[in-house]
C-alpha cells in the first residue's frame, strides 16, 4: 500500500510492481501529482531535467533544461501510465493497521 501519487509514491509503486509485488496506490486528491499542480504557475524544478527523472522513464528533452510545473505534472501522469499504475484517486487513508 502506497499513500500518495506524487513522485515518491509513483517511483516506489513502479519499483514494487517491477519486482512482481502487488501494489495499491491511494491518493486523496483527484489526480496524480496534485500537490505539484497546485503550485504557482511559473514554478520550475531547481534540478536539471536529466537529474530529475524517476527510475525507468527519462523526462522528455522537449521539456527543457529546467522542467516547468505543468510539464512535471504531465510527466507524472505519463509515468503512472507507462508503468501500469492506476492510483485510487479521491481516497484518503485514515488508518493503518
Amino acid at each position: 500500500m502506497i499513500i500518495g501519487a506524487g513522485p515518491a509514491g509513483l517511483a516506489t509503486a513502479a519499483a514494487l510492481a517491477k519486482a512482481g509485488r502487488p501494489v495499491t496506490v491511494l491518493e486523496k486528491a483527484d489526480r496524480v501529482g496534485a500537490s505539484w499542480a497546485a503550485r504557482y504557475d511559473s514554478l520550475h524544478l531547481h534540478t536539471v531535467r536529466w537529474l530529475s527523472a524517476l527510475p525507468g522513464l527519462p523526462i522528455p528533452r522537449g521539456y527543457g533544461r529546467w522542467v516547468a510545473r505543468d510539464d512535471l505534472v504531465t510527466y507524472l501522469h505519463t509515468y503512472a501510465r507507462v508503468h501500469g499504475l492506476h492510483p485510487e484517486l479521491g481516497v484518503a487513508a485514515t488508518r493503518i493497521d
